[in-house]
């Protein structure tokens, strides 16, 4: 039993070591797309100029587009995005507070960014009214799409049913992020099942030493109560041999010319030889003889020597 429960032991290190070695690598891995990630955070977006702005919501209305992104070719994963929104292109009132209402990752996240009214463009001509906001895009996304909300009606411009898309740059792919959460998930379970394994040997452990001192009190108890039969055995004994009866008994150390102890009175623990004259007391004359013996008070007597 011991040797299995040491085996099972080295098995369960085992598992718990290979799995904490594939759970490092993971992590490892994750780390570096982490560190990927971050260092492309750190790329700073300089807000457009005036003169910039003025010029690119000329071109939009030009287009008959409601929307302005900054920067336009697309805005980078992990740094700061600038959307600009004319509500006179799009079927919301004018007496509407806006706000972004986006769907991260094909709308598997939605999040909420409120719009105020754009100064820099407050003097643009009859026919535009520009509104923006500005809020930090994640680094693990690879689609943006977003409908533009009145708060206070909960109204939307959704583009015609189509959902307006932000450019982005330089973020994962679909199944890049797929593998991506899935390492991260492997990660994790790796390192779950390295805490459970460990976790059953340490069980296992405290159930060998529980069991082992269970086995030892109860070897003492058995000993406890072993003893006191044993006692009360030999205390029942010693009581029926040493009954007042057995004192009335009339004994002899010998009988002249019958029997006698060679070698003096008997003493316990030594041999002893008794001499018996078949040819005188009760049984003179006969031919063959056996010793019965009875010991204690004939409380064993069952012992014959011929």
């Amino acid at each position: 039993a011991a040797a299995a429960a040491e085996a099972e032991k080295q098995q369960a290190e085992a598992i718990a070591a290979a799995e904490a070695e594939a759970a490092a690598a993971a992590a490892a891995a994750i780390a570096t797309a982490a560190a990927a990630l971050k260092a492309q955070a750190k790329a700073v977006v300089a807000a457009p100029t005036s003169q910039q702005l003025s010029k690119y919501a000329a071109d939009a209305v030009n287009r008959g587009e409601a929307l302005l992104f900054w920067p336009p070719e697309g805005v980078t994963v992990g740094t700061t995005a600038r959307v600009y929104y004319n509500r006179c292109l799009g079927p919301l009132p004018s007496n509407c507070q806006l706000q972004i209402k986006a769907g991260l990752n094909k709308w598997e996240e939605i999040v909420i960014y409120d719009m105020e009214r754009c100064s820099t463009l407050s003097g643009a001509p009859s026919g535009q009214e520009w509104w923006q906001a500005e809020f930090k895009v994640p680094a693990e996304l690879f689609k943006f799409d977003f409908v533009v909300m009145d708060k206070n009606t909960g109204g939307v411009d959704n583009n015609k049913a189509r959902d307006f898309t932000m450019p982005l740059l330089g973020g994962p792919t679909e199944q890049q992020l797929m593998e991506q959460r899935a390492a991260e998930y492997a990660a994790a379970e790796a390192q779950r099942l390295a805490l459970l394994a460990a976790a059953e040997v340490e069980i296992w452990e405290q159930v060998q030493l529980h069991a082992a001192e269970a086995a030892a009190e109860a070897r003492v108890h058995f000993r406890e109560r072993r003893t006191k039969e044993l006692m009360a055995a030999a205390t029942k004994a010693v009581a029926q041999r040493r009954r007042p009866a057995l004192a009335t008994l009339e004994t002899a150390q010998e009988i002249a010319d019958v029997f006698t102890w060679a070698g003096g009175p008997l003493k316990a623990g030594s041999r002893c030889m008794l001499a018996y004259n078949c040819r005188s007391g009760p049984l003179a004359f006969t031919n063959t003889a056996k010793l019965h013996l009875g010991y204690d008070g004939w409380y064993n007597k069952e012992k014959q020597v011929s």
